[in-house]
């Protein structure tokens, strides 16, 4: 199945992504058309000028670059615009001259306004990128060969449109009229390398992956103890207040809004938590110069942000998804208060919150670029969990041999790092559709983090103990081999405590709809059947299956079921061992621009998971719940100056099971060439 198969239905924009001439600065002058698409009918051949440089049939442009010679010197083929790998292939022979040797070396890219690109014949072993990784314009996707059905080295560039049909880039008198180049050029002459800079770009795979699986989110914005259901849209962000019967009425905010799109090293960078520890969830969000939070302030968000945000800004590299991908909401010293940390070019660094704003940042562990760890198959599995159990969130994350983790000691982390599971290079977890679903989250319901994925072979996981993880077990046996390596599927894995009894489930979206299974010591092998959101019904797009969310919007203790249909934002309510039917929030749909590029990926909700609360004349005892009425005036509780964020035992308040009743998030355009310059350690 085509991963964007359905991308022409989340365009809000309907720009047309045009086009660079596909090849470096250096090969450009090397290369000249030999054959353009075919438009003539029946045997007739015409090109879109209405010349003969054509063959019968042909249904892509064809470009030469010296023969046999040029293709030894080694000639440059490059992305024509900003898009997702979804297909490729290499491998195969690459010095045909009888025009029939079987199969061609090749890269397919998806594009943002739902068309995709070909570039056939390329030389064995060239091909740089992978399926599910983003490439920008220009970027090497290998070289010029003649691979495949070929009489002679050259670069087949084909543009398929939305409805699978193949269309010429070129305008002209027999063709269709519109051109896909920036600059298309003369007759006979090569179209400009200028690359699109109007062109919208999707947000990147990895840097959703990054943020769906940050189990950490908690979106109980009124602090009433159920999770809302939160979505930027054009002009701020709007929540679906949880309850009862399921979401229902909004909540607002001015947070985030703009006319035009918000690139996804902005958007994504969205994250929920409860900073000031008064239970109520607040916002952060990255702009070009400093990441911001905003308390909640039940109603809406406050117009300031606190005052000590960490700079983590254009000019640091936080436009790279292995950078904004990595923020992560923590709390570092068990204070009930949300911290936050990040990686950066040199590792980890992080701030503690105060209630009223950050302490100055410290670093954490050294997850470099110089270490490897710009490879976005590690940074975008970097999570944070109490491993060990001592109410201090860890940070943990997937090294080329397997899994790491470092213990938070309150201040910093200790230097020795705890191995986890070997889900690593070698036994296929540098995929996407494997180290995508990674995450850790308490699953058994022991107050210890555990981690789980899904592998080649199918679900697995392995359980925190005392001294770090116990032997891996195999949970469902959704595997590559049956399917489940589809990214409309792999990437849809989501656990919460659907029947309430404290531990975490897992639910996942097969083609037909969802399937759920029930944590019994370990996931029993049978599973049932959750709401028909199917490959039908639409849901294999992108914009709904990265939507999907298990958190407790109604307050029962049980994770629910929500996502964004092509229509609005939909809720089933959990009954325990099954879900009520979907009901529609009346809002959120493609039509209102919720399927814009800089909004559908920000679909959230988690928790409740909060665990501070207000004690405005420091007795260890949460205002809400205290009896000295002498003491607690309760005029000031909830405001940051007054906030003692205490433990669960001490106030009562609510604690923070598994992974907040619900996964959080598991979503755009993978970085750039997944290149090593060292292993993670």
């Amino acid at each position: 199945m085509i991963l964007l198969l359905l991308w022409h239905l989340l365009v809000r924009a309907a720009h047309a992504v045009d086009y660079a001439f596909p090849t470096s600065e250096a090969d450009y002058s090397e290369f000249y058309p030999t054959a353009y698409k075919d438009h003539g009918s029946g045997s007739a051949v015409e090109d879109w000028h209405c010349g003969d440089l054509a063959y019968d049939g042909h249904t892509g442009n064809d470009f030469g670059a010296g023969s046999f010679s040029g293709m030894d010197a080694g000639r440059d083929v490059t992305a024509a615009a900003d898009g997702e790998v979804i297909a490729t292939n290499d491998g195969e022979y690459d010095r045909c001259t009888t025009g029939d040797c079987g199969d061609a070396n090749y890269v397919k890219i998806q594009h943002a306004d739902g068309r995709s690109t070909l570039y056939y014949h390329l030389q064995k072993w060239s091909v740089l990128v992978s399926v599910g990784q983003t490439v920008r314009c220009g970027e090497k996707l290998g070289l010029m060969g003649s691979s495949g059905n070929s009489f002679g080295p050259h670069v087949h560039f084909g543009v398929v449109g939305t409805d699978g049909d193949a269309e010429d880039p070129f305008s002209g008198s027999c063709s269709s009229g519109t051109d896909y180049w920036v600059e298309q050029g003369a007759y006979g002459d090569l179209p400009a390398r200028t690359c699109d800079a109007d062109a919208v770009s999707i947000a990147p795979t990895d840097a959703l992956i990054a943020y769906t699986e940050d189990d950490h989110a908690s979106t109980d914005v009124d602090g009433d103890g159920d999770a809302e259901l939160c979505v930027r849209a054009d002009d701020g962000v709007r929540c679906a207040l949880g309850g009862g019967d399921g979401p229902s009425g909004t909540w607002v905010s001015t947070l985030a809004a703009s006319a035009s799109p918000v690139p996804a090293d902005q958007a994504l960078t969205l994250r929920w938590g409860d900073v000031n520890g008064d239970r109520r969830d607040d916002a952060c969000i990255r702009t070009t110069t400093d990441y911001r939070c905003y308390l909640s302030e039940g109603s809406g968000l406050a117009q300031v942000a606190l005052p000590g945000a960490p700079a983590w800004s254009d000019a640091l590299g936080f436009t790279r998804p292995e950078q904004y991908g990595t923020v992560r909401m923590l709390d570092l010293d068990g204070d009930g208060r949300q911290d936050l940390c990040a990686r950066d070019a040199d590792g980890i660094v992080c701030v503690r919150s105060t209630g009223a704003g950050f302490e100055d940042p410290f670093r954490g562990p050294s997850w470099s670029d110089a270490n490897g760890w710009d490879d976005i198959a590690n940074a975008s599995t970097i999570r944070s969990g109490d491993v060990n159990g001592d109410g201090r969130d860890d940070l943990c994350a997937r090294a080329n041999a397997g899994i790491i983790c470092a213990y938070s000691n309150g201040t910093n982390f200790d230097e020795a790092a705890v191995s986890g599971p070997a889900w690593s290079d070698d036994a296929g977890w540098d995929a996407a559709v494997s180290y995508g679903t990674l995450r850790i989250a308490d699953m058994d319901g022991d107050g210890r983090a555990d981690w789980f994925g899904r592998g080649p072979d199918g679900v697995v996981y392995a359980l925190a103990t005392d001294d770090g993880f116990g032997e891996v077990q195999a949970g469902p046996t959704w595997s590559d081999d049956t399917g489940w390596d589809d990214p409309s599927n792999a990437f849809t894995l989501r656990l919460g405590d659907v029947n309430g009894d404290g531990a975490l489930d897992l639910c996942g979206r097969a083609n037909a709809g969802m399937r759920c299974v029930l944590w019994d010591d370990g996931y029993a092998t049978g599973s049932f059947v959750g709401p028909t959101w199917s490959d039908d019904a639409g849901w294999d797009a992108p914009a709904q299956y990265w939507s999907l969310r298990l958190a407790d919007v109604t307050g029962d203790g049980r994770a629910d079921l929500c996502g964004r249909a092509p229509d609005g934002l939909v809720c089933a309510v959990s009954l325990g061992d099954s879900f009520a039917e979907p009901a529609s929030l009346g809002w959120g749909s493609d039509a209102e621009g919720y399927g814009g590029e800089d909004n559908w990926p920000t679909v959230i909700a988690g928790g409740p998971r909060a665990v501070g609360c207000g004690d405005s004349d420091d007795d260890g005892v949460c205002d809400d719940v205290d009896t000295d009425e002498s003491a607690d005036s309760g005029e000031s509780a909830g405001l940051p100056g007054a906030l003692v964020p205490l433990s669960v035992a001490a106030c009562g308040c609510g604690s923070a099971p598994g992974v907040g009743g619900g996964s959080g998030l598991a979503l755009g355009w993978i970085v750039a060439l997944l290149r090593r310059r060292g292993s993670p350690r």
